[in-house]
């Protein structure tokens, strides 16, 4: 995986700083389409961008801290905002990863997303959207 340990921890450490005056019991929560979500995420498309072990991989090392660090409504069906400012640092904190991933990759990623993204039901992927 193309991202620096230290820029990936200083946004998982972004993550949860913009979230630490947020409590799951009362919080503005955005439904997780749950469905749609397990729809595309057991697609065959997805499994060709992102086969398991390297899913494994990046769930270990990237989504695995995210989502210890974001706060869930108790029944795990919405999640919760942070702050306008606490958004705010969350936006510049990834717009500073993406940059910090070398160029070539970034292409490349694209370049097997698209082919990805085509091959996935539309109706799947607008469920993908909250109300």
């Amino acid at each position: 995986l193309s991202i620096p340990d230290d820029k990936l921890n200083n946004f998982v450490g972004t993550v949860k700083a913009s979230y630490q005056d947020i409590s799951a019991d009362a919080c503005s929560g955005v439904p997780i389409p749950l469905e749609a979500t397990s729809v595309i995420s057991t697609s065959e498309a997805f499994s060709k961008l992102l086969p398991s072990e390297k899913f494994q991989r990046v769930s270990d090392r990237v989504i695995s801290p995210l989502v210890t660090a974001v706060p869930y409504s108790a029944e795990k069906t919405k999640i919760c905002l942070p702050s306008k400012e606490g958004l705010e640092k969350v936006w510049i904190g990834q717009t500073q990863l993406v940059l910090s991933i070398p160029t070539p990759v970034k292409q490349q990623f694209v370049s097997d997303l698209a082919p990805a993204i085509k091959s996935i039901p539309s109706g799947d992927l607008v469920r993908l959207l909250p109300d």
